[in-house]
């Protein structure tokens, strides 16, 4: 079944309770995953750093952390911070490398929000290297 394209709202408090479903005990919201509401008409650029990111090693099969740092111009919408946490968290039963996790973000948020995406991903050291992973632009 298709999704339905995401609601661009005044206010995150607009979307009824039956555009909602309840995963884990989560209200997650139907139209897509996301949640916005509408951008200020004054230029800005918004910065989401995430300090607690967790995906699996397909090698070692262990838990790898991140950090992650989101940077975009909306356009009409914002991404509201709550449904791109559930996304993160989304992740952690994952097992996928940097280099495709910095992808598929970058894939899944730029077409959410109709708007370019840049991820920047650095995983925690592990035997003294820090991986960096860069994905899309702003």
């Amino acid at each position: 079944m298709p999704s339905s394209p995401p609601q661009v709202l005044e206010s995150p408090n607009q979307i009824d309770d039956d555009d909602y479903i309840v995963a884990l005990g989560n209200k997650i919201n139907k139209f897509g995953g996301f949640d916005f509401f509408k951008a200020p008409e004054d230029d800005i650029v918004i910065e989401f750093k995430v300090t607690q990111f967790q995906c699996t090693c397909p090698v070692t099969e262990q838990p790898d952390f991140y950090k992650v740092h989101i940077t975009y111009v909306p356009d009409d919408k914002c991404l509201e911070s709550k449904s791109l946490k559930l996304y993160i968290e989304s992740f952690v039963d994952n097992t996928l490398f940097a280099e495709h996790i910095a992808h598929k973000m970058e894939n899944d948020l730029s077409e959410a929000l109709g708007v370019q995406v840049e991820i920047i991903l650095e995983q925690s050291v592990r035997g003294g290297i820090i991986t960096t992973v860069q994905a899309g632009g702003v």
